[in-house]
């Protein structure tokens, strides 16, 4: 069956307020377990490279593992250097000041899949201020 959750939060202070609705499939047999590593920063940098990992909480022969960017747009220098358990992204292939979240998807011919994400934001680039070198020349 499919189920809804919806979470309402509110802040009387200020009267401002979000829901955030998400759909629960649930599906025959045991799914893969996935567990994203943590990242060791939530903000990072889009000109560096990116790497994520995931283990299985049991073993499975057979796995497959899709990685997909669900949210945040990518940059035009998108490359994937490395995937499987692990994803390895270029530097640059994410664009500066904007959220991410990172998605893997694990896959076996036993066992319905199971997925994990990661939510990121990349550092904006600096703006304004001054710059100043002494001696003159």
């Amino acid at each position: 069956g499919v189920y809804n959750f919806e979470l309402r939060v509110s802040d009387s202070a200020t009267g401002r307020s979000a829901i955030q609705v998400v759909d629960v499939t649930l599906v025959p047999g045991d799914p893969l377990e996935v567990i994203m590593s943590s990242l060791s920063r939530r903000k990072v940098n889009a000109g560096e490279r990116l790497s994520l990992s995931t283990s299985l909480g049991q073993p499975a022969s057979g796995v497959s593992y899709t990685w997909t960017v669900t949210s945040g747009q990518v940059g035009p220098e998108y490359k994937v250097l490395a995937q499987g358990s692990a994803l390895v992204l270029e530097a640059n292939s994410l664009l500066p000041g904007l959220k991410y979240t990172i998605q893997c998807t694990a896959s076996s011919p036993n066992s319905p899949p199971g997925a994990a994400s990661a939510t990121l934001t990349t550092n904006s680039p600096p703006t304004g201020g001054s710059c100043s070198a002494s001696p003159t020349i």
